[in-house]
């Protein structure tokens, strides 16, 4: 319920911004990064939104899944044993 429902659920909402409803349905420009390489040619990486999302929403599982190992469930081993 933390991150639930924060963009005022699945109907049509006016005051949602047209950068976040466009992100919602992925028709936000791609991110590209256009990168030097060190014999002077040029590299561009294009990644979709939807590539970015699915990123990110792993980063924060994986960071959710380490602060529940190395944290909560010590908390309530320790709490368990007194």
């Amino acid at each position: 319920m933390l991150v639930a429902n924060r963009d005022r659920g699945v109907h049509v909402d006016p005051e949602m911004p047209a950068s976040l409803a466009a992100l919602k349905r992925q028709e936000a420009r791609p991110l590209r990064l256009i990168v030097g390489l060190p014999d002077g040619i040029q590299k561009e990486y294009v990644a979709r939104v939807d590539q970015i999302l699915a990123a990110s929403l792993r980063t924060i599982a994986e960071e959710v899944r380490f602060l529940f190992e190395t944290q909560i469930l010590p908390d309530c081993e320790r709490r368990q044993r007194i």
